[in-house]
């Protein structure tokens, strides 16, 4: 893992509300996958959609704008207690 930047505490903010829904509607899913719950299962996948998209959009605008180091097999990491972004 190598530090490549820092976002503000209210970018910090919005990311990791969407990785919070992210993870929930995850949970979800596998909770509607078990009970086949199609309806359940159907709501969930749209929800997880719009959220995955608006986070790798985050992602996207942040890399942008702070120009942080890249490549092509690596991702990039949030340390929400310090607003650190790693290169993983």
């Amino acid at each position: 893992m190598k530090k490549v930047g820092m976002v503000t505490d209210k970018e910090k903010d919005e990311i990791e509300e969407l990785y919070d829904k992210k993870i929930a509607i995850e949970k979800l899913l596998s909770l509607a996958t078990s009970n086949n719950n199609n309806e359940l299962y159907g709501k969930a996948i749209e929800d997880y959609t719009k959220v995955n998209k608006k986070f790798d959009e985050w992602w996207a605008k942040m890399g942008e704008k702070y120009q942080w180091q890249g490549n092509e097999n690596g991702q990039w990491s949030i340390n929400f207690d310090t607003c650190e972004v790693f290169l993983i």
